[in-house]
């Protein structure tokens, strides 16, 4: 059951990856196909990728995420019982219903315990991460966290020791975090690294849900991933070529990764600057589909707080990338 799931959720990401760079006929073709297996999490992608130009196909799509997401709550999905409450609450593919909403929460978090409480491995974690979003500065609350933790370490770290790349992740994370065990990066990038080389193995087959893996370790900076920079850079390199050939939410997501190598604890002017640029080509866009875009590049924009020169320096350089035919945006 967890190769399927893991299946569906790589072809989720590759349709993502096909929609970002427009190769939409692929990208909604495979997501098509998945939902129509009734993938949930399929279903309500592709109903984000309809919105903007079939709105009516989008909200039936929303529509059946949300009735598969019920009927599998109430089968005993514990994913699908907290997401059923959300979508309640936020009006996600049905109408909202605050009190419903909360009623499913509760039932999600009944169901959590009870299970957990009978031995559940994924139950026990479910809960451990459920109480580790609560914690903020309460310190009962932290270490009722510590104490779900503790007790799921020895189903997650034998799963992770059988091969099973989701739980060494969730091991992964839990050293490197100190969650339920001492923290020890050593650990954590131990096995991050067996994670890598696994993804690798199959990034050089050329399969590209391991590279978007791979891309991902690389921009969480994940202990360990440096040795996946490669295909971090394979991705940079498909999203430019699909950027530079006009396509909207490449440029997007150009823009958003320099944008990620410029944060607080270690600023860089010149990718918030390159970013800029790509900001501003998207700002200009006129075309009421790619809104989305164009208010996310505003908004960055702003956030940036560039001054006067760096404005100016920003301007010319999307004039002339524009001008070139992008080919002269650096």
């Amino acid at each position: 059951m967890a190769s399927v799931a893991a299946h569906a959720e790589k072809v989720v990401r590759e349709a993502e990856f096909a929609l970002e760079t427009c190769d939409v006929s692929r990208g909604l073709a495979m997501l098509q196909a998945l939902a129509e297996r009734g993938n949930p999490a399929a279903q309500r992608q592709l109903g984000a990728a309809l919105h903007p130009t079939d709105p009516a196909a989008a909200e039936r799509w929303y529509g059946t995420a949300f009735a598969t997401r019920k009927r599998l709550a109430e089968n005993g999905d514990l994913e699908s019982l907290e997401w059923v409450g959300k979508a309640l609450q936020w009006g996600s593919g049905t109408p909202i219903d605050e009190a419903a909403g909360r009623d499913w929460a509760r039932r999600a978090e009944k169901a959590r315990l009870e299970r957990a409480e009978a031995g559940d491995a994924e139950a026990q974690y479910l809960l451990a991460e459920h109480h580790g979003r609560l914690i903020g500065s309460n310190y009962a609350m932290i270490r009722k966290a510590q104490t779900a933790w503790a007790l799921v370490f020895p189903a997650i770290k034998a799963a992770a020791e059988s091969g099973d790349m989701r739980a060494q992740e969730r091991l992964a994370d839990m050293y490197l975090y100190g969650r339920g065990v001492p923290e020890s990066k050593a650990e954590a990038e131990k096995w991050y690294r067996t994670i890598v080389d696994t993804l690798a193995r199959a990034a050089e087959k050329g399969e590209l849900g391991a590279m978007l893996r791979l891309d991902d370790m690389v921009g969480q900076d994940k202990p360990g991933s440096a040795a996946a920079r490669r295909w971090h850079d394979t991705i940079d390199a498909k999203y430019r070529a699909a950027a530079v050939q006009g396509c909207v939410p490449a440029q997007a997501m150009v823009a958003l990764r320099l944008q990620q190598r410029d944060y607080p604890r270690k600023p860089d002017r010149r990718a918030r600057l390159q970013a800029s640029v790509w900001w501003t080509i998207l700002e200009r866009n006129t075309d009421p589909q790619h809104a989305t875009w164009v208010n996310l590049a505003r908004d960055c924009l702003a956030a940036n707080k560039l001054d006067a020169d760096e404005q100016a320096l920003v301007q010319a350089t999307a004039a002339r990338c524009v001008q070139s035919g992008y080919t002269a945006c650096d």
